[in-house]
């Protein structure tokens, strides 16, 4: 348990999960859909353990050769930030990966990868808020094959 969960008393089995669920989570593990320009995008809290997950399955991946990722209006794909100054950023065809100990890598994209940050973002969005831009995301970039 972190620090700033300990209060010095004994906790229920509830109490310890819920703390345990805490200390789990943390500002610094966000998976986002960058699709705006000039408010904020939808963003969701992730556990380290589902960032690890993601972290780990893009580096099975095979490298890439750097590339231009879009960066124009409208879905720019799925970014994943996490501490130590990890930032992923999922597109279509490449994933851009940059931390501070590697520099930036890059990785080909492919739908398992997608589906999969897809997935983790619709189980956050447990209200549904954002189901239209998932399933915006699914048709775009599932269903189009990387070499269009």
């Amino acid at each position: 348990m972190c620090s700033s969960c300990l209060s010095g008393k004994k906790f229920s089995i509830e109490e310890s999960a819920l703390i345990l669920y805490h200390c789990n989570l943390n500002d610094n593990y966000k998976i986002e859909l960058d699709l705006f320009s000039g408010q904020p995008n939808p963003s969701f809290q992730i556990t380290r353990d589902e960032f690890n997950y993601m972290l780990n399955e893009i580096n099975k991946l095979e490298e890439s050769e750097p590339a231009q990722l879009f960066d124009g209006l409208g879905f720019r794909g799925i970014v994943l930030s996490g501490e130590d100054s990890v930032y992923i950023q999922i597109q279509n065809k490449i994933i851009r990966m940059q931390t501070l100990l590697n520099g930036v890598k890059y990785f080909k994209s492919n739908s398992n990868i997608i589906s999969t940050a897809v997935n983790l973002f619709k189980d956050h969005d447990s209200e549904g808020k954002y189901k239209t831009l998932t399933d915006k995301v699914i048709n775009e970039y599932l269903y189009k094959s990387p070499e269009d």
